[in-house]
């Protein structure tokens, strides 16, 4: 057994299906080591001078550097697609970018160029060559190396080949061929070179572990093969092949202890940057404490968006920052972030 996250985002980047049953308080319990700026207000109207890249040739530029985005590339960045892509909402957006485990990797300076293009949603389709609208439901399908599927109402279409990808149409934009049929209930799931193997209707490849400080071995249930922490087994409500989010278990000073698909991981929170540190927060609807690398605990990553104007104020890893919707081509602010969009005019 064992439980995927089917998102709009997955489906966007990987069309990997699973259930939203569960989310970290910021859902960056597993954030891989980044390289952020600061962790203080981050608001596109206070960039920090500092923050500009030399090599960038301006906004809405997708060519060239792609060295870790910053604390503020990431929130502004995230601030579009969740706005525009409203599904998911930009605190999992932003946690997504934080992991660096998008399905289908997005290079760095595509996302730069989301940060940096303006225009509002239009900066999607400039740099990533996605659109979204509400003409669904629809099946998945190809055409001229591009993806059109729905997700109920949105419809979302993107274009493989501008991030030299390839179009499948059970798969959305895949980097690598998908595999043979596969009969779920009958295939073994085994480790291969590092990654877990298991069966999606087609034969399919998880993550490198190591690149996530895992190893790859058995699942809770010792049914599949899956991402785990090394440092011994611990107790966990979620798992999968191509899972890698933990569930905090506690914090020592600024290290935080992580259950990732069933087994331990300790990780020093403030080795990912400036302002990082390992917090607890309360989830009332869970009746439990999340435990995270962060920014602090001011807020839940299921917090609404509100507006303060023409500024959305966005729970980045437990702390609430404010985006300058007008700063990204925008103008004004609403329910699902920075407007307009496909559900606000």
């Amino acid at each position: 057994m064992h439980l995927r996250h089917l998102t709009l985002l997955s489906v966007l980047v990987a069309l990997a299906a699973c259930d939203d049953d569960k989310q970290g308080a910021a859902d960056t319990s597993s954030t891989d080591t980044a390289t952020p700026d600061t962790a203080g207000d981050t608001s596109p109207s206070d960039t920090d001078p500092s923050d500009t890249d030399p090599s960038d040739t301006g906004p809405g530029d997708t060519s060239g550097d792609d060295t870790p985005l910053t604390t503020d590339e990431r929130l502004r960045a995230a601030t579009v697609f969740g706005s525009c892509v409203p599904d998911d909402g930009i605190a999992r957006y932003l946690a997504a970018l934080w992991r660096n485990d998008f399905p289908t990797p997005i290079p760095p300076a595509a996302w730069r160029c989301v940060a940096t293009a303006g225009g509002g949603c239009a900066a999607l389709e400039q740099c990533l060559g996605i659109t979204v609208d509400r003409g669904g439901p629809c099946e998945g399908s190809c055409a001229d190396n591009a993806f059109t599927g729905c997700d109920d109402q949105l419809r979302f279409r993107m274009d493989c080949g501008r991030l030299g990808l390839t179009c499948d149409p059970e798969n959305a934009c895949v980097a690598e061929p998908t595999g043979e049929t596969c009969d779920w209930d009958t295939f073994v799931e085994s480790c291969e070179d590092g990654r877990p193997v298991f069966c999606s209707d087609y034969v399919a490849k998880g993550p490198v572990c190591a690149d996530h400080g895992l190893v790859c071995g058995n699942d809770p249930l010792g049914e599949g093969a899956v991402c785990r922490g090394p440092e011994g087994a611990c107790e966990t409500f979620s798992w999968g092949p191509d899972n890698l989010e933990g569930e905090g278990v506690s914090c020592a000073g600024s290290t935080l202890t992580d259950c990732v698909n069933g087994g331990r991981i300790t990780r020093d929170c403030a080795a990912m940057g400036a302002g990082f540190g390992c917090f607890s927060i309360e989830d009332p609807d869970l009746a439990d404490t999340q435990f995270y690398c962060g920014f602090g605990a001011e807020c839940l990553a299921e917090r609404r968006i509100t507006c303060e104007g023409t500024t959305a104020l966005v729970c980045n890893l437990g702390k609430i920052d404010r985006v300058d919707c007008t700063a990204l081509g925008f103008t004004g602010c609403g329910e699902f972030g920075c407007t307009p969009s496909v559900y606000t005019p």
